[in-house]
């Protein structure tokens, strides 16, 4: 939850018709998401730690729908 997402344009995508990308900023994040040196995102473990607290958070839900 401390993790700042930001969106960000790249200096070569400043066309009028830029394409808006979301991140984060690697300096800030936790060691989970950048490289050794936080100088980029670590896609691989982004996408495990997505997909792991997305199976937590059905794991949880069919629990709420089990109590009710």
């Amino acid at each position: 939850m401390k993790t700042l997402v930001v969106s960000f344009v790249y200096n070569k995508d400043v066309e009028p018709s830029g394409l808006t990308r979301y991140g984060f900023i690697a300096e800030d994040a936790p060691a989970e998401l950048a490289t050794e040196r936080h100088d980029i995102m670590d896609e691989g473990s982004c996408i495990g730690i997505l997909i792991k607290a997305m199976q937590e958070l059905y794991a949880e839900l069919q629990e709420l729908r089990r109590r009710t």
